[in-house]
Order: structure tokens, then sequence, then C-alpha cells
């Protein structure tokens, strides 16, 4: 590394590393630059002086960061979370260029021949979980936490990748705004993007995800769809349309994936797959009481009935008081499994009271082929009135 006249300058540290990685590859790449411009910009506002030089002794030619002027930050909290922004959008760069050299590394080895085969057989689901804390602890919350994940099997062409939000913990003195995505997907693997937004402190979440095959039936449908968020209403609804239509009525499993509702009431969402036929269903997100639901978003996937692979059901809690702390049962998977699954969680209705953060966690344990045991589970002052939770296991 570079010698560092930099102490206590995390920006100056930071730079310089985006610098040394980009000179590795002989060239500056376009996305690169852009991202060492904004902390350039960043350092512009820091008061200490650096200087850097290469191992060899020789300066670094970078660009020169007179130019550019930043916005002034009014508090400390301010700062600390634009930096912890900033290093997440340069290390999402960063893992990007990593999977663009070992793409090369890949397409340039020697082919392999390929052996004939019988037919193909349809690929295997493969589910999966990201949690912010795999990335940043809880208590520095950012706008946006993402992370590169490589798919564990090859695919022919990217595949649909069905998503819900299986754990929360939100700040509740501003609306609650989350939303998980997909970006930058190839058949090698995809980035997700865990955001919130306005002033929203968004401390943790975690999202499970389901790769589906592109022959699968996958659709996402927003309450944004139906109306603005600016013109909330209780009930939102769409037709969805199978193509091609299925032969008999297929199961269809429904996840909450964004949210966006208001403070100082209960959130109260719940996600609904009705009026299921073979070329259709009706999906629903509804709100009630005094809840002002501004926006939601529903991932949903459907498969044929008599599927054998695949175990799916709707797990749901009542708690009058609010106050109880885990909710544990077990699911009984009758002798239908051979081997032992991997399971989706993701969640389907929430109710939890407004005068404490939103605070839940879904998840399952001790699986086996034959069944396992789920918790949806809250904890400090928070009140869970409700919450549902949709399961898969292939």
């Amino acid at each position: 590394m570079s010698d560092v006249d930099a102490t206590d300058n995390p920006l100056a540290a930071l730079w310089l590393a985006m610098a040394e990685i980009a000179m590795a590859r002989a060239t500056w790449t376009p996305k690169v630059l852009a991202w060492l411009k904004v902390v350039e910009r960043a350092m512009e506002a820091d008061t200490k002086m650096i200087s850097c030089t290469r191992d060899d002794k020789t300066p670094i030619d970078v660009p020169s960061i007179t130019e550019y002027q930043h916005p002034c930050r009014n508090t400390i909290d301010d700062l600390r979370r634009e930096i912890n922004d900033l290093k997440d959008a340069l290390s999402t760069r960063l893992d990007l260029l990593t999977e663009e050299i070992a793409k090369s590394n890949r397409s340039t080895a020697a082919p392999q021949e390929v052996e004939e085969s019988g037919p193909v057989q349809p690929q295997p689901l493969v589910v999966g979980s990201f949690s912010t804390t795999d990335v940043r602890p809880w208590d520095e919350p950012r706008h946006q936490t993402s992370k590169y994940l490589p798919f564990a099997q090859s695919y022919t062409s990217p595949p649909h990748l069905f998503l819900g939000l299986n754990s929360l913990d939100i700040d509740c003195r501003t609306n609650i705004r989350v939303m998980s995505d997909i970006t930058d997907i190839t058949t090698e693997g995809f980035r997700l993007n865990v955001k919130s937004w306005c002033d929203t402190i968004l401390y943790s979440s975690r999202v499970g995800w389901i790769e589906l095959p592109p022959n699968n039936q996958y659709g996402r449908f927003s309450t944004e769809d139906d109306s603005p968020s600016l013109k909330p209403r209780t009930k939102k609804s769409r037709r969805i349309t199978f193509s091609p239509p299925f032969d008999r009525p297929p199961r269809v499993v429904v996840a909450l994936s964004s949210l966006d509702i208001q403070a100082g009431k209960n959130c109260r969402v719940v996600l609904r797959a009705t009026s299921i036929e073979n070329d259709g269903f009706v999906i629903h997100i509804d709100t009630w009481g005094d809840s002002v639901l501004h926006m939601a978003k529903a991932d949903w996937f459907a498969y044929p009935a008599d599927s054998t692979d695949i175990i799916e059901g709707i797990l749901t809690v009542q708690d009058p008081n609010g106050k109880k702390r885990n909710h544990i049962g077990t699911v009984d998977f009758g002798g239908k499994l051979s081997k032992i699954p991997n399971v989706f969680v993701g969640i389907n209705m929430l109710d939890v009271g407004c005068e404490a953060n939103l605070r839940i966690s879904a998840f399952v344990e001790s699986i086996t082929a034959t069944g396992m045991t789920w918790h949806i589970d809250t904890w400090a002052d928070t009140l869970l009135f409700g919450a549902g939770i949709s399961y898969v296991c292939v």
C-alpha cells in the first residue's frame, strides 16, 4: 500500500485503497473514477491535508480534488451516515470489478469438452438469505446496504429472484420505509440491495430469496401500480394472468418485499392470493384501522399443485396485548420429503404498535426431513399484535 499521511482520516484511506485497486487493473474505468470523485468531494470538506506516494516513492497520478464542492453537513450523525453510505457504494463497485475479473478469467480458460446427455432435467430451486448485518453493524444505519452474491448453480439465462423480507428493525419516529431489490443480475450472480429513504432509520433487515429458473411463473405487484403513494387506500388488488396457463389451479406464494407506511399509526399490512384458477389469480395488499399505507410491494410465484418436491404454507400469530416476545411452533412435513430441505421465509402480515421501533424476526431452525421449528419473535419494548409468514421448503 501507499505511504499515507492521513491520520484519523478514513475518507483519505478509503480513497487511496480505491486508487491502488484501480491502478492494479492498469486502467481507470469510468465507474471507478466516478465513485472516486464522490470521495474527493467528501475529502474537500476535511480540514486535514493528505499526501500519498506509491511504495516506490513516486507520486500517484490522480485527478485534482480542488474543483469539487461538498454540501454542508448539519450534524455529526449526518456525516457518519453519509460516510457509511459512501463506503457501501464503493464496496458495490469493487465487488462488480472483482466479478468482472473472475468472468474474464473464466472466459480465457481452456474450453472443456461437453458430453452428450439425455433430456434436460428441471433445475432445482435454490434458497438463500441476506442480512444487512452481514455487511455492517446494526447500530450504523445506512440508506442502502448491498452485497454481490454469486449463484450456487449455473444458468443459461438469469433466473427470477423471488424476495421476501423476514426481519426488520426500524426506528418508529419516522415512516417505516424499506425496500429490497435486485440489480446487476447475470447468469453468474446478482446484487441484493436493502434500502430506506428520506428520514427513515433502518437499523437492520434480512431478506430471503428463491432462485426461480426462467420457466417458472413469477412477478411483483406494487400498490403504486394501482394508485400513487400520495393517495393511499386501505385495499388494493390486481388480477394476475398466468402465461402460459396451468393445467389446473396452481399453488401461489406471496411475500412482502417493500413497505412505506405512515409513522404515528400502527404498522398494519396483509398480503393475500385469492381466486386462484388455472389462468390467473387476484393478489391483494391491504391495511386496516387508521393505518396509512403509502406503498407496499409483494413478490409472488406460482408452481404446479401436484409438485412433490415443494412444501409451502402460511403461519399466523396473534397477541391482543402485543407483549409476547417469542412465538414458536413446529411444522410436520408429513413424510413428503426424502431429504433435509432448504427453507425460505417471508413476511406476509404485520400488526405492530407505533409507540416503539418496529422489530420482528421470522426464521426456522432444527430442520430435518420430517419437520422444522419456526419462530416469529420481537424484542425490547415493541408491541407485536400479530404477524404472518409464508414458508417454502425445497
